[in-house]
């Protein structure tokens, strides 16, 4: 659920659902906001043995949308509250190189905000949470397509291990 950086994951989520004996749905769509969780949630038939990835915030940063910080916690938290599932996962925000095309007025300080208002919502409900921007650090730059925004299939095949181990 979420946003671009879950929805491109594509071949490669699939490929590790079928390694670990599970089926993956994607329904994270890119420019997706915190406010469209819950009809992407609805969407989808969640069971409580099911586990929910989620990756939000940085469109909300985006200053196109400017989410209340208040309303990005709320949406949040309300779709956490109302859904059981194992377990939920939080794919935290990698932030964006500053300036470049993608980055659109976004900037880390408050991308990183809504990434800490996310982990506080999905660690006081038992959630697990995969710190993306530590994981990609030694990737700096080489992390991001030439948006600055996206990232590469490097990136991804940072990301996956600790994705997996965060979902088990």
């Amino acid at each position: 659920m979420g946003d671009s950086h879950l929805e491109r994951l594509g071949v490669k989520g699939e490929q590790v659902g079928v390694a670990a004996g599970a089926l993956v749905v994607n329904a994270a769509r890119g420019g997706a906001l915190a406010a469209d969780l819950a009809a992407q949630v609805r969407s989808q038939s969640i069971t409580p043995d099911d586990v929910v990835v989620v990756s939000v915030g940085t469109n909300d940063a985006a200053p196109a949308a400017a989410t209340p910080r208040e309303a990005f916690r709320t949406h949040l938290a309300a779709v956490v509250d109302l859904v059981r599932a194992r377990r939920w996962v939080y794919l935290a925000p990698p932030g964006v190189v500053p300036g470049a095309p993608g980055a659109q007025g976004r900037t880390n300080a408050a991308i990183s905000w809504y990434s800490q208002t996310a982990e506080q919502v999905f660690v006081a409900r038992r959630g697990a949470v995969v710190d993306t921007r530590d994981l990609l650090e030694d990737l700096g730059d080489d992390a991001f397509e030439d948006d600055g925004l996206h990232l590469t299939e490097r990136a991804y095949d940072v990301l996956l291990p600790p994705l997996v181990t965060a979902s088990s």
